[in-house]
């Protein structure tokens, strides 16, 4: 994401340092056999060299919950749970603690206290500038596809964008008209996340775990069914990434496919749109939008967080423009991060 995890960066940075400065050691002894350094077999020495001369050791507490006190090379130490120490002795000198993964130095403490080293930017945003609006499911101008059943998500998007909107109008199944239970829209061999709108009033969110496809199920709204001989059915597709370095990468599948079912009768087979982005979003090509268009800026809500907050999965728009003079005080060379641990799900567009 472009920011360093500095305390872990300042951790590991420490520990190869160690390693380069002793490479020899590593590079001109064989692997050693593990020594036993206590009563628990947890505690053990990894030497590369001699001990009692010169050699660079890993000694090792693998116990989860309890330190132990060992004796290595006439010595004591004292070994973290959880934890590799890496001693080295020299030719005439006592052994010396080089690191212990469980202890982090001075600046990896004050990066963890303080992550990355930001500072909250004075003047920078007014909370009374931001606007929200719901998603709209006419999504942007984008290519459409067209097809007799939904296509596959990856193949349609081109790995542009994220989402995917199918769209297909049916006539109402006779078993939606009746009064009664049944009344669901179930997608089969689904994946990752779906949300799903019914004459374009959003119906809920499904999502699967893992990498996993899911079934998900939609209850119809009754008015949807009852005062219409079609219904418009929109579905919004999302992806969440491939899992990596896993055999049949190329076979990745995502979107709908499987069976569509509506109140029990299968509508796979139709006339399907496919629409790959977001209403709002800017893909490569498309013209920016925002607050400062017009036509677009009508659509916006002044948002108040006491009445506004998110209750039904749906998808939101929130909009604001950031104080420049405020952000630019710091200079050229400064850093800025925008801090969204408030937020549930969510990704971040700046200038379009």
């Amino acid at each position: 994401y472009g920011l360093e995890n500095w305390p872990k960066y300042l951790h590991l940075r420490d520990l190869h340092n160690v390693l380069l400065d002793n490479q020899s050691f590593l590079t001109l002894n064989a692997v050693p056999d593990a020594i036993q350094l206590h009563s628990n077999p947890d505690a053990t020495a990894h030497v590369y060299g001699a001990i009692g001369k010169e050699y660079l050791a890993f000694l090792v507490n693998s116990d989860p919950k309890h330190s132990v006190a060992v004796k290595f090379d006439g010595h004591e130490f004292d070994l973290p749970h959880w934890s590799v120490t890496i001693v080295r002795r020299t030719r005439g000198s006592a052994p010396k603690v080089l690191y212990n993964t469980a202890q982090m130095s001075s600046l990896a403490q004050a990066a963890q206290n303080n992550p990355a080293g930001f500072a909250p930017i004075d003047g920078s945003v007014n909370t009374e500038t931001i606007r929200w609006r719901p998603l709209d499911s006419a999504s942007s101008d984008t290519k459409l596809v067209q097809s007799t059943r939904p296509s596959e998500h990856i193949s349609v998007t081109d790995d542009r964008t994220d989402y995917l909107w199918y769209r297909t109008r049916v006539k109402v199944p006779a078993a939606c008209a009746r009064d009664g239970q049944g009344h669901q829209l179930v997608l089969h061999d689904a994946g990752d996340v779906a949300f799903a709108y019914f004459n374009g009033h959003f119906a809920g969110m499904r999502h699967g775990r893992e990498d996993r496809l899911a079934t998900f199920t939609f209850d119809v709204p009754h008015a949807a069914l009852a005062q219409n001989q079609s219904v418009d059915i929109t579905i919004l597709s999302q992806t969440m990434g491939m899992k990596h370095l896993s055999p049949g990468q190329e076979t990745y599948s995502r979107g709908l496919l499987g069976r569509v079912v509506l109140c029990g009768q299968d509508i796979t087979e139709g006339i399907w749109s496919m629409q790959p982005g977001l209403e709002g979003a800017q893909l490569p090509g498309d013209p920016p939008a925002g607050l400062d268009n017009a036509a677009d800026s009508a659509k916006w809500n002044k948002y108040n967080p006491r009445t506004d907050k998110q209750q039904d999965g749906s998808m939101q728009w929130y909009a604001l423009e950031l104080n420049s003079n405020a952000l630019a005080a710091g200079g050229e060379d400064q850093r800025l991060a925008v801090d969204l641990a408030s937020m549930t799900k969510g990704q971040l567009w700046l200038n379009g």
